[in-house]
């Protein structure tokens, strides 16, 4: 397990709670296992976390999102697997919840950081037929050492949050098509759906923006939070 100390030192260097540094931590220790572990792992990594560890998006991200292209089944042998590789490094990972879906598997780990209890919530999204077209990307973090993940590829990942934006609407997901437009990432996918994504913009509460973004972005961040809505209507409207 890293020390204490590390986790200060970055809560620190990255402006944000030394909660947030010590769950990355975990989903580090989580992926690494996962994805180091001998055999074809027939899951490709998305979501909010993806943006974080692979394309350095500054908002701290709580789940494991994956496309998968198999039998429920082995989802929650993935989840085991990955979380008894994981417990080696010094952690005691506990499975709470690790059960099948209607699109798919879902599964709740836990472990204990040093003082910092954290929860690390896996959604897999079952796909019938071949697998999606993916990437194989090298992590480096101060956290752990290096590994490598499939993840899809920055189009399609785009493409998988505008769904879930449209599904749920919550503020991260608002942020990290900012931070994609921001960075040249998912452009085309991004501007097929740009009046959909005005009307849904102008609707955000800015209270619920605020109490939400302020949980995951570092303090550098916090300047744009309060006028977010203007800002990302701005850059959709430059497409």
């Amino acid at each position: 397990m890293i020390s204490r100390s590390l986790i200060e030192d970055l809560s620190v260097k990255w402006q944000t709670q030394e909660f947030n540094v010590a769950r990355e931590y975990a989903q580090h220790v989580l992926l690494s296992a996962l994805y180091g572990a001998d055999e074809d792992i027939k899951l490709v990594f998305k979501g909010g976390t993806a943006l974080r560890l692979l394309r350095q998006s500054p908002r701290f991200s709580e789940d494991l999102d994956f496309t998968g292209w198999m039998k429920a089944f082995h989802s929650g042998r993935y989840v085991e697997l990955a979380v008894k590789e994981a417990s080696k490094a010094g952690l005691e990972f506990k499975t709470r919840e690790s059960n099948e879906t209607s699109g798919g598997w879902f599964a709740l780990v836990e472990a204990r950081v040093h003082d910092w209890p954290v929860r690390v919530e896996w959604n897999i999204s079952l796909r019938a037929g071949r697998a999606p077209l993916s990437e194989t990307v090298l992590v480096s973090t101060p956290l752990w050492l290096p590994y490598s993940v499939r993840a899809l590829p920055a189009a399609a990942m785009a493409a998988e949050k505008l769904e879930a934006l449209f599904r749920r609407e919550k503020p991260r997901d608002f942020f990290d098509v900012y931070y994609l437009l921001r960075n040249r990432l998912g452009v085309t996918e991004i501007a097929a759906q740009k009046t959909g994504l005005i009307k849904c913009v102008r609707g955000l509460n800015p209270k619920a923006v605020k109490n939400e973004l302020k949980q995951f972005l570092p303090r550098s961040q916090w300047a744009l939070i309060s006028q977010f809505p203007k800002i990302l209507e701005q850059e959709l409207e430059r497409l």
